[in-house]
């Protein structure tokens, strides 16, 4: 038996999941995707539909990762049937600037504390919150993200800290 096109997005998101991935705005793309292939009566990905859909998007990083999503699925869902086609480069190619990342130095880290400091105390604990995280950030290159989602529980008996929902 063969399944929904919108079936096999779930699965497939499901797998990546499992595996440690969010997968938010893709998993919302190729749901799209999806319902729009079944809305044509598609049982399989075709790189003409994906061309098609991907282009629909208003920009070019967009259209990029619109064609990279399904080109993933594709790929997964080829290794079981072989109608599903796999995806050739992106033609979309799109030049994304990212900034290099800035790195402080010791002497702007401690003058960030030195302002967490000084921090009006409008709730118990807020100055020592701010000045922990600002070092605890510093020390360990924690995301912001990775830092607010500690728990106690997350330090280990060793001084290990067990981070939990990391981008990788």
């Amino acid at each position: 038996g063969w399944t929904m096109l919108p079936d096999d997005v779930s699965r497939y998101l499901t797998l990546r999941r499992a595996l440690g991935y969010q997968l938010l705005r893709p998993g919302r793309q190729l749901r799209a995707f999806a319902a729009w292939a079944q809305e044509r009566e598609e049982r399989y990905v075709l790189a003409s539909s994906a061309l098609s859909w991907a282009a629909m998007a208003p920009t070019p990083p967009t259209r990029h990762d619109r064609w990279r999503n399904v080109g993933l699925l594709a790929r997964f869902l080829h290794a079981e049937e072989p109608r599903h086609e796999l995806l050739p480069p992106s033609p979309f190619r799109s030049r994304r600037f990212r900034p290099p990342p800035y790195i402080y130095s010791p002497a702007e880290i401690a003058g960030m504390m030195e302002a967490a400091r000084r921090l009006r105390p409008t709730y118990p604990l807020r100055r020592e919150v701010w000045v922990t995280l600002i070092g605890l950030i510093a020390a360990t290159g924690l995301r912001i993200s990775e830092a607010l989602d500690l728990k106690i529980s997350d330090v280990r008996p060793d001084g290990v800290l067990h981070i939990r929902r990391t981008k990788f």
